[in-house]
């Protein structure tokens, strides 16, 4: 936008009354427009000024940084053929799945790619990323503030759809992978549908982290204790893993030490909500109650600690609009690409066979989400983690996603 210059402005005022002045003049006769001498020297200096004066342009443009490319680059409606949840598709049969799961009715859509992984650096962890380093065997972290100019006005949430995804219900699963440890071949077997992808993409949210190099990311669920806490803390601290934890308002009232070990240990806490609810179910109210709720009793408790920016639903149930509501509030909603049945306490995998499981699905951006509850989890961390590695991948903390 061309801005107003006063001086031109004064110069063109004026050369207007002059042409005015010299037109009435002319229409009288007799009559003849003189200038004094001393008018005439400063109109012949203004008149210099203004000719020696640089040509106005319009303010740069702000030109804004390139967006960062998606998160997920898969586009296949095939449904997932691991037990990734409750409603996942069999593993024999990824078509049929149960009446109330997703994969009824699927057909087979398109080619799927495979995924070598280029490239592996332990460089990584001497440059450290954007939000974090890693000093003397310690991560350490430098959290962007929580971003919560986009809360009001919140009503605009009556207005978004809460229906779920074309693929599912309200509760997350993720695509399916194949890993061969002869060849070190990652291959998707199927991925979410185009909308529960583009939601995601859309979001902010994190289902896959860095898929173009060899990079996993270890997240637990922390909903109460079950005294396995401490046996997963004490294999990522002897391995020098990080980790994302996500906890809920028991865990921070009554594990409380746990949480400070969390945090003196270099993870990351992340707001698991107040209580165990379904999300997608809650009204505006009780959604901001359950997740600002516990954003207020974790920086009451440990007022030192980086700031909760990343949320998980409980039990992972979501839609876009959950996606939605939590961006609002400022937070990075984590979801996951591989997990395995070790939530019921009362009915723990054998550790051999999960272990062996898990391998056979490692592929580059993997989030893994356990639960800290879980004596299988305990048990094969350790294990798990020297095998990641022997793979040539990396395990980095879930903040060095590009958000």
């Amino acid at each position: 936008m061309m801005t107003s210059n006063p001086n031109r402005t004064g110069v063109l005022r004026r050369t207007l009354l002059l042409l005015l002045a010299a037109a009435m003049t002319a229409s009288a006769p007799g009559c003849t427009l003189r200038m004094s001498t001393g008018e005439k020297e400063a109109e012949e200096s203004r008149q210099a000024e203004e000719a020696n004066r640089a040509p106005e342009t319009d303010p740069p443009e702000t030109v804004p940084l390139n967006p960062p490319p998606p998160i997920n680059g898969w586009n296949d409606t095939r449904e997932p053929n691991e037990d990734s949840s409750e409603n996942a598709p069999d593993a024999e049969n990824p078509g049929n799945a149960d009446a109330d799961g997703p994969g009824e009715g699927k057909e087979d859509n398109g080619d799927i790619p495979t995924i070598l992984a280029p490239y592996y650096t332990s460089a990584l962890y001497e440059a450290g990323g954007k939000y974090w380093s890693y000093n003397a065997g310690q991560f350490s972290y430098t959290l962007p503030a929580r971003d919560e100019s986009g809360i009001w006005p919140v009503e605009e949430m009556y207005n978004i759809p809460r229906d779920p995804w074309s693929d599912a219900g309200d509760e997350w699963w993720p695509g399916s992978w194949s890993y061969d440890e002869a060849t070190g071949v990652s291959t998707l077997l199927a991925d979410r549908a185009p909308d529960a992808l583009a939601s995601v993409a859309a979001r902010h949210a994190i289902y896959l982290g860095d898929t173009s190099r060899k990079v996993v990311y270890i997240t637990f669920t922390a909903g109460f204790e079950n005294g396995y806490t401490a046996a997963c803390l004490d294999a990522l601290k002897e391995k020098n893993a990080p980790a994302a934890f996500f906890v809920n308002g028991w865990y921070i009232t009554s594990a409380s030490d746990y949480v400070r070990r969390m945090l003196d240990e270099g993870h990351i806490v992340g707001n698991h909500c107040v209580n165990h609810y379904n999300v997608t179910e809650l009204s505006l109210d009780d959604f901001m109650y359950e997740v600002q709720g516990l954003a207020e009793q974790f920086e009451t408790a440990f007022p030192d600690a980086p700031q909760m920016i990343y949320f998980r639903p409980p039990s992972c149930n979501c839609t876009d609009w959950v996606l939605r509501f939590a961006e609002k509030l400022g937070y990075t909603t984590v979801l996951y690409s591989r997990t395995y049945r070790d939530y019921d306490e009362s009915d723990q995998p054998d550790p051999a066979e999960s272990l062996e499981k898990l391998k056979t699905t490692l592929h580059p951006g993997c989030v893994y989400y356990f639960h800290s509850i879980s004596s299988t989890t305990a048990a094969i961390l350790p294990d798990l983690i020297d095998w990641i590695r022997s793979q040539g991948y990396e395990i980095l903390p879930i903040c060095d996603v590009a958000p």
